[in-house]
């Protein structure tokens, strides 16, 4: 609470402290509405007062003189309210000091800056415009400029913004900490069929030695009645009835045959999902978030870039995947999550990330930068989760 004493006592005037030897009249109501106005655009949280019937010396001594009859504050508060706009909290009260009575006008929470002139006010040849505002500063009131305009509506903007707490977890983690496991043993499709075509074209050529001596009108894959069968029919060829010349065609090319296969069974079998929940413990929403996780490139670790498919109908099929951007040093990883209501956790991904750790990688624990942005988030919120690789018997 303010002491009262204190401040008539002790406090100089200042950008939160006035002192006028006189009451207000109707001749100085001009004044009065200045000095209002630059108190309430002060740049200060703390209450302002203008101290009446206190004599404020240059030296810093004061005279305590009091006033004889304080004016009524419903009178003061009806002034102030029809001539400065927004509506401004203040009150008017007599306060009693060696033996005197001094009037304290007291302006609190001016948190809707900048208080204005709200029409033209005239009283002589003194006048007031509509718009016009001051400002004290130290203990002096000038007019409001536009450095001061800046100041306050950066200030109003920055209150906008969301400044509550955020957490960032790994889903099915411990705390903060997100467990990669590497792909262990792994046989891939293209492997699988590189095996399958090397056997039979070893029995295939074993065949061919037994036969060469025949002539070459005795091949047996030159009257293979199954291929032929397929052929008229359309059907699919195997390998057993592919040729020597097709096997071999076949086994040179078989990494790229079997891409898709490949990069399908990682994708679904070999790979860690993952995903992060974000809690909102602030009272408001986080207005259209979008989480980006800098992730960064190292030997051994694959991020799949998009869901594998394997026909036309399922070209959307990453409609939901996050995007997933390449730099130099980093893989960026972005997904626009909407709004996080308030006291709830919401997840970062519709579809799981899916990153792929090979055996042979060299690290064990690393860190990633997770950033969240809003459109009532000034820049972003960042928040750093460790990463742990394990093996896949873990």
């Amino acid at each position: 609470m303010t002491n009262i004493e204190d401040i008539i006592r002790y406090e100089n005037e200042g950008t939160s402290v006035d002192f006028k030897t006189i009451e207000y009249t109707k001749e100085k109501n001009i004044d009065l509405l200045k000095d209002v106005l630059s108190m309430a655009n002060a740049d200060t949280l703390e209450d302002r007062f203008i101290i009446i019937g206190v004599k404020h010396n240059s030296d810093g001594k004061r005279e305590i003189k009091g006033i004889n009859q304080p004016t009524d504050s419903a009178t003061i508060q009806q002034f102030i309210y029809e001539n400065i706009e927004p509506e401004i909290d203040i009150d008017y009260f007599p306060y009693t000091i060696d033996d005197k009575t001094v009037g304290i006008l007291k302006i609190s929470n001016c948190l809707d800056q900048p208080y204005l002139i709200k029409k033209d006010y005239n009283f002589g040849n003194k006048h007031l415009r509509k718009g016009e505002g001051y400002i004290r500063k130290g203990s002096f009131q000038i007019p409001l400029v536009r450095s001061d305009y800046d100041r306050i509506y950066e200030i109003k903007q920055s209150k906008n913004y969301y400044q509550d707490d955020i957490i960032i977890v790994p889903q099915n983690a411990n705390g903060n900490e997100f467990i990669l496991r590497k792909a262990g043993n792994t046989k891939l499709p293209s492997k699988v069929q590189k095996d399958k075509i090397e056997e039979i074209l070893a029995k295939k050529k074993e065949e061919a030695k037994l036969y060469n001596s025949l002539g070459t009108q005795c091949r047996p894959e030159l009257y293979n009645m199954r291929r032929i069968m397929a052929e008229s029919l359309g059907y699919g060829i195997s390998y057993e009835d592919y040729t020597i010349d097709e096997l071999e065609n076949e086994l040179l090319n078989v990494e790229s045959i079997y891409y898709h296969d490949d990069y399908s069974y990682v994708f679904n079998k070999k790979s860690n999902k993952l995903n992060l929940s974000i809690k909102n413990c602030g009272s408001k929403y986080i207005e259209d978030a979008t989480i980006k996780i800098l992730f960064p490139k190292i030997n051994g670790i694959i991020i799949f870039k998009k869901m594998p498919h394997s026909n036309k109908e399922e070209t959307n099929i990453n409609l939901f995947y996050p995007t997933v951007g390449e730099e130099e040093l980093m893989y960026s990883i972005e997904n626009n999550i909407g709004d996080i209501k308030h006291g709830l956790s919401t997840d970062s991904f519709k579809e799981e990330l899916r990153i792929s750790v090979m055996n042979n990688i060299e690290i064990n624990e690393f860190e990633i930068e997770c950033q969240i942005y809003a459109k009532n988030i000034k820049d972003y919120i960042s928040r750093i989760l460790k990463v742990r690789i394990q093996s896949e018997d873990c």
